[in-house]
């Protein structure tokens, strides 16, 4: 009778914690907004004319902006264990953000680099928008109403080549992909309702890139680049 008491028990506990689940289990939507800075690569740059000459080459331009950040996300938590939490999703950027423009102009010595007695030159500018993540993110509870995460996953986003020259259209794109690492933390608020904050690393694989200006030039290159956020935002655990 004792053992079979004993076992009951036992029984009951592993149950008891087999069921147990955190206060973020189940599925959330969640709004975020704070600071972002982005980073363009452009190396190896080239500029064509329409004469079919080379006029610029192995150029190396840092193109840069910061902001105000607005990232939309959405995703599922699971309770692994009472003190451990893994989740699934997904986020997307909400700005789109211009970088500011470098000038390509010609890097040769010899004179068909001139033009009426000057240096044959573009702006360029590039515009990343349309990033998006999908990521998982181990988590650990520190109590009923508090968690932290780490963030992993892919990220893809749109660049294209804006021509500051030309009432800033667009002249060629390229889509970059890449992978995302961040940290954060969560907060239940009341019932469903929690806030967070969280920081973001977005680095991109260099892609090839052309662009046509409207002054004749074909410009082509490698484009990569890096970003990162720092946001703060409230969400909601269905």
């Amino acid at each position: 009778m004792k053992n079979t008491l004993l076992i009951t028990a036992i029984a009951a506990v592993f149950s008891g914690q087999a069921v147990a689940e955190s206060a973020f289990e189940g599925f959330y939507t969640q709004i975020g907004t704070g600071y972002e800075s982005n980073q363009a690569d452009l190396k190896n740059a080239t500029t064509i004319k329409n004469d079919g000459k080379l006029y610029g080459g192995n150029q190396v331009k840092d193109m840069s902006n910061d902001g105000v950040a607005l990232i939309l996300g959405a995703g599922y938590n699971f309770s692994i264990t009472p003190k451990f939490v893994l989740g699934i999703g997904g986020d997307w950027s909400a700005f789109n953000r211009t970088t500011n423009s470098s000038t390509f102009n010609c890097v040769t010595s010899n004179d068909s680099c001139l033009k009426d007695g000057s240096l044959r030159t573009s702006e360029l500018a590039t515009k990343t928008s349309d990033r998006y993540s999908v990521f998982i993110t181990p988590s650990y509870v520190i109590d009923d109403e508090k968690l932290v995460y780490f963030k992993a996953g892919y990220t893809g986003q749109t660049v294209n080549s804006i021509d500051t020259r030309d009432n800033n259209q667009s002249v060629g794109k390229a889509n970059l992909n890449g992978y995302l690492l961040g940290l954060g933390y969560k907060q239940i608020i009341t019932g469903g309702l929690y806030g967070f904050g969280e920081g973001n690393w977005y680095d991109y694989s260099k892609s090839a890139v052309h662009a046509t200006t409207s002054d004749g030039a074909q410009h082509s290159g490698n484009i990569g680049g890096s970003s990162y956020t720092l946001t703060v935002g409230v969400g909601y655990k269905f």
